[in-house]
């Protein structure tokens, strides 16, 4: 199936796989353009440093979106208990994280770099091609669900590292 429909719209959409492949440089963009908020690590970082591995890392997700998984597989991935040696180990995140530890990104900078590349793709992917007069003027639930539940670890490790 190359395409998907919102249920709450009607709207159709192409697959996130291919909907990351295929607007790489927007939200590239985005990921900048928050990156460069992260400040006072981010002072002085080049556009280059801060654009960092993210081309990798979307490559990464864009596989991983089409590769099979069983749902116990699922389960256990979404803990964080996916095998040692799987794809992801020693991959372009986990060397953008040390480099981002190394130019002195704390961990709440880096995990909202995440937060917010997830909510952007999520926005970009659902924003609708032309205006829909039926459409709701908020977010979209799967971005709400999204911020509701990073907020939980986003806000204590802001708090934590201040």
């Amino acid at each position: 199936m190359s395409n998907l429909v919102d249920e709450i719209s009607g709207q159709r959409h192409e697959r996130l796989a291919d909907f990351i492949r295929n607007n790489q440089p927007a939200i590239i963009q985005e990921w900048i353009d928050f990156a460069q908020t992260r400040s006072p690590a981010s002072e002085g970082m080049s556009e280059l440093a801060l654009k960092d591995h993210i081309v990798d890392i979307l490559k990464f997700i864009a596989a991983d979106l089409e590769t099979p998984q069983t749902l116990a597989e699922q389960f256990d991935k979404s803990r964080g208990m996916d095998a040692e040696d799987g794809s992801f180990r020693k991959s372009a995140a986990e060397v953008h994280a040390a480099l981002r530890l190394a130019d002195g990104f704390d961990i709440d900078q880096m995990v909202s770099e995440y937060r917010a590349l997830r909510a952007s793709v999520v926005k970009q992917w659902w924003q609708p091609q032309e205006p829909r007069k039926h459409r709701s003027s908020g977010p979209h639930p799967v971005q709400r669900s999204d911020r509701s539940g990073c907020d939980g670890i986003g806000r204590p490790l802001h708090q934590t590292n201040q």
